[in-house]
């Protein structure tokens, strides 16, 4: 079955590849990609949602004197989440037989796989983490494996394109800035077509590598899981995977980490019962909910979000020193220190220790391989579009809700200020070789995230001001 989703996915990248290679031979391409691109859609409680976090991170930026950007890439995971969690419980049946009330395999891969965990900082819980270990346990520095929850990467890659897609929108709309955000064909070489219907002449073409830092764990309030203990004594058992029977009628949480002093306590918000509401619909109201009615809720996640994001900046911790518990939290984290001492499993093949999240759900664009061929398809693009006698002026651009954190330097620094152009058949060696007006086009016009912006155009520095 494996074997068969993937030789299916390899043949649908080869349609594309092949389609997309059909299209940029045409002339016309820009413009007709332009009239493929569909708008964003969003439904009304995705952008009330999306709305509030923006205001919220504008706020919070000005109330602690922090960078705009990293409160807007904090707001950003957020909503991401709500992505992610509409995924939890599946979609409801219009009309079901006897038979469709039986419970179905996805149901019950979505009702399995929870943690059960007894944390002394907080009663018993079923927990839904995103990262491969209990994230109460690891605020004390305990590692318990435990399979995270993440959708496929098909189906974060969609999320997290469109969430982008979602807040610039929000972003320029909010600043009163012309500009429209819209879909790239999936035939097409962009991911993101942002319009200056202002300046109709000029459209940014981007490629979008993004994921977020972290993920806040979900939770339900469960009775305590008792066993004997080797000694015939009545304990607590240790954290494991339990099923979650009653998804329809467990009040839920996020599990917010808050440092007390010099220790991470969880604090435990309520997003309420789900009950027949549409699971969708349900996760973006209640998100809305809890951070409109509690105003300093924003402020406290900010607080873990930063922290994490700084632990994250800082992996290369030096040998013998943990880092920040809240590491383990983020993306891309890898494995723990000492892992033979903590029971911690094996993969299945070779000797290596399984990571707590592996380089694949790197942060933003920090994914070496997303980097290479995110640099590559925006070359693709600009020289695509440089040939054509277009009346478009063409901008291209990576885009990201946060800079490539750990790998900035290896893979992106020195191509920064490149510069290329057409020669033909011409072996050209000095620019005192070519002709004078000979048109030069950069590598990329902007690489452009919430936390760091690299431009060289003036068009993407005055848009994009975060």
């Amino acid at each position: 079955m494996a074997t068969n989703k993937k030789k299916q996915k390899n043949d649908e990248a080869t349609d594309v590849e092949s389609k997309e290679e059909e299209l940029l031979k045409d002339p016309n391409w820009v413009d007709k990609a332009i009239g493929r691109a569909k708008p964003i859609e969003l439904t009304e409680y995705e952008k009330e949602l999306a709305n509030l976090l923006v205001e919220l991170a504008y706020k919070n930026s000005e109330s602690n004197s922090s960078p705009l950007g990293y409160s807007l890439a904090a707001a950003f995971d957020l909503f991401v989440a709500a992505g992610y969690y509409k995924n939890i419980t599946p979609k409801e049946k219009k009309k079901k037989t006897s038979e469709e009330k039986k419970k179905t395999s996805e149901e019950k891969k979505m009702s399995e796989g929870w943690l059960y965990c007894s944390n002394p900082n907080a009663s018993p819980l079923l927990i839904y983490p995103y990262t491969n270990t209990c994230p109460l346990c690891v605020l004390n520095g305990e590692f318990h494996f435990h399979p995270a929850k993440k959708p496929e990467s098909g189906t974060i890659g969609s999320i997290t394109q469109n969430s982008l897609g979602v807040f610039l929108t929000c972003l320029f709309e909010r600043n009163n800035q012309r500009l429209e955000v819209r879909c790239g064909h999936r035939y097409d070489p962009m991911d993101i077509i942002i319009e200056d219907k202002q300046n109709n002449n000029i459209v940014l073409m981007g490629e979008v590598k993004a994921a977020p830092l972290t993920t806040l764990a979900l939770a339900v309030q469960c009775d305590a899981q008792l066993g004997q203990n080797a000694e015939g004594k009545v304990v607590n058992h240790k954290p494991q995977s339990l099923e979650n029977s009653f998804l329809a009628q467990s009040e839920f949480y996020l599990l917010l980490p808050q440092l007390e002093g010099s220790k991470w306590k969880p604090e435990l918000i309520s997003l309420g019962v789900k009950n027949n509401e549409p699971i969708e619909e349900w996760v973006y109201r209640q998100l809305f909910r809890v951070f409109s009615e509690d105003k300093k809720l924003f402020g406290r996640y900010f607080q873990f979000w930063e922290k994490a994001f700084v632990a994250y900046t800082r992996s290369e911790w030096i040998k013998d020193s943990d880092p920040d518990p809240v590491y383990w939290l983020t993306n891309g984290c890898g494995v723990p220190p000492n892992p033979e001492s903590k029971n911690w499993p094996k993969r299945e093949k070779g000797d290596s220790y399984k990571s707590v999240s592996d380089g694949k759900t790197s942060v933003g664009m920090d994914r070496t391989d997303d980097i290479k061929k995110g640099i590559c398809q925006v070359l693709i693009i600009g020289a695509s579009s440089a040939k054509l006698k277009s009346k478009r002026t063409v901008k291209t651009a990576l885009l990201s809700n946060i800079h490539a954190v750990r790998h900035y330097d290896a893979y992106i620094k020195d191509l920064e200020d490149i510069v290329w152009t057409k020669t033909g058949n011409q072996i050209i060696t000095k620019a005192s070789q070519l002709p004078s007006d000979q048109d030069m086009y950069n590598l990329c016009d902007g690489i452009i995230s919430f936390t760091k912006i690299y431009a060289r155009d003036q068009w993407i520095i005055d848009n994009f001001k975060f």
